[in-house]
């Protein structure tokens, strides 16, 4: 399965091996060539295709659609709030008030 990911993001495999990377890890902006199957069945995979942070290449359309916008926003962008607005500064420490 090749899949376009918006995002950095990481699925928990199902068997991990010892002294394996016990996370599937998918790059920013990037193409995902040879993703496992098994990731169609994790829950959060399945929520990433519906919000829009991955594309499943399967079909000519979804190409057109990874490639049309280089820099594409994700669907919730506008809610989510900026470490300002948290509270939070860069290194995750707490804004002092």
């Amino acid at each position: 399965m090749t899949v376009f990911c918006k995002r950095a993001l990481a699925f928990p495999k199902p068997d991990p091996k010892p002294g394996t990377d016990p996370m599937f890890k998918l790059a920013p902006q990037e193409f995902g060539y040879d993703v496992p199957e098994w990731l169609k069945d994790n829950d959060s995979f399945k929520h990433c295709v519906e919000t829009g942070n991955i594309i499943i290449i399967d079909k000519p359309q979804n190409i057109d659609k990874a490639i049309k916008d280089p820099n594409p926003k994700r669907e919730a962008a506008q809610q989510e709030k900026s470490a300002a607005e948290l509270g939070v500064l860069d290194g995750g420490e707490a804004a002092k008030g």
